[in-house]
């Protein structure tokens, strides 16, 4: 992952230095998330709501094709309902819910169709690093408890808390529409690399990401 966070802040750095033409501005989200896991009988997913918050530039590659970089705050998670049949339906007996804090940093390109004003397409990838996430679980009958999540990249077994990896790297994918200085996006946010320790003893450890969301950034004018 280190590696990954070294290339992209290349790319950044190298797109900023030849860029022609640049600006900047914030940008903003909302939308809904879930830990997608593989699929078992006794198990349903639920989404969270995710929403974020930060700084974006625009540079201006060649024409009608510009970069988007930036960093950016996001929280996302998901919640997780393990089930079982009593006859007649599914009952829910156990709840788990993560939320996650990240800094992320996404480096996207987006195509204009040729005209100043209108519709865009925007494709990329992020990197993100969690600081900060808690596991919400309630058991039926019990009252509800929480903890922080433990971020490591290999499973410990005698770690008390729920574990998950701190980093997480994914793709950007978005149609949008340009108006001047606003940009408003409709997108998918998801995990290419798993979020769960490597050498995790249970079969359902491809957990990813993935976030549905509404992206607005507004930018200033120089």
């Amino acid at each position: 992952m280190k590696h990954i966070l070294t290339f992209i802040v290349g790319i950044t750095f190298i797109l900023n230095v030849h860029a022609q033409e640049s600006r900047w501005g914030i940008t903003s989200s909302l939308g809904v998330s879930e830990v997608a896991i593989p699929i078992a009988d006794n198990q349903a997913y639920e989404l969270k709501p995710s929403y974020g918050l930060g700084l974006v530039s625009e540079i201006q590659l060649i024409n009608h094709l510009s970069a988007r970089l930036g960093v950016r705050y996001t929280r996302k998670g998901g919640q997780k309902n393990i089930q079982v049949w009593d006859g007649f339906r599914d009952v829910t007996v156990s709840k788990r819910a993560f939320r996650l804090s990240l800094i992320e940093i996404p480096v996207a390109v987006s195509l204009d169709f040729g005209k100043k004003n209108g519709f865009i397409l925007t494709g990329g990838i992020y990197y993100g690093l969690a600081f900060s996430g808690k596991a919400v679980r309630q058991d039926r009958g019990e009252p509800e408890t929480s903890e922080s999540i433990a971020f490591t990249d290999t499973f410990h077994p005698a770690e008390g808390r729920f574990q998950m990896k701190g980093a997480d790297f994914g793709y950007i994918a978005m149609i949008g529409y340009k108006l001047d200085d606003v940009i408003i996006d409709l997108g998918l946010n998801a995990s290419i690399a798993t979020v769960r320790p490597d050498n995790h003893p249970v079969d359902e450890y491809e957990w990813k990401h993935v976030v549905v969301k509404v992206n607005v950034s507004y930018f200033f004018n120089e």
